[in-house]
């Protein structure tokens, strides 16, 4: 199977609210055996007192040998200035694959503390809940860890 990618992006405004689309066909996805189309567009808005995210999107899997299959998903987040070094983080999204009963969703807390202008130290709690053909699973993530930004 050829593997490629062709990505493009398109940044904007609408008067304060900037907004983003992006769309990426991925020749081949060799472990699924399956190409990928997928686009998703996403917005933030800055209130001061807290920056807000949204996105959506869709990926459609063409399984080689034949059949399709198409996941819609949404997420919706924040950043909370605490401190002035510190920030609260908070994100939930939701995927669902049509024609399926198989959906996820996630939500997903953290705290990032600043250390200096470029490297700061994180906690993150993340929460996926799988549902598929009736059943049920919950994975909890717990990390923390420092990055930097070169």
């Amino acid at each position: 199977t050829e593997e490629s990618e062709l990505a493009a992006g398109l940044v904007g405004f609408l008067g304060v609210l900037p907004e983003a689309l992006a769309a990426d066909v991925i020749g081949a996805v060799p472990a699924i055996e399956a190409d990928l189309d997928r686009w998703q567009l996403g917005a933030s808005y800055d209130l001061g007192a807290a920056k807000l995210f949204a996105q959506y999107g869709q990926n459609k899997f063409d399984v080689d040998g034949g059949g399709s299959a198409k996941a819609k998903f949404y997420q919706l987040g924040a950043a909370v200035p605490v401190t002035a070094q510190g920030t609260v983080l908070a994100s939930f999204a939701n995927h669902k694959v049509d024609d399926t009963d198989v959906k996820l969703r996630d939500f997903t807390v953290a705290y990032d503390h600043a250390l200096s202008k470029r490297t700061s130290a994180y906690a993150a709690f993340k929460s996926v809940r799988v549902k598929a053909e009736g059943d049920k699973e919950t994975l909890n993530t717990f990390a923390v860890g420092v990055k930097h930004a070169f």
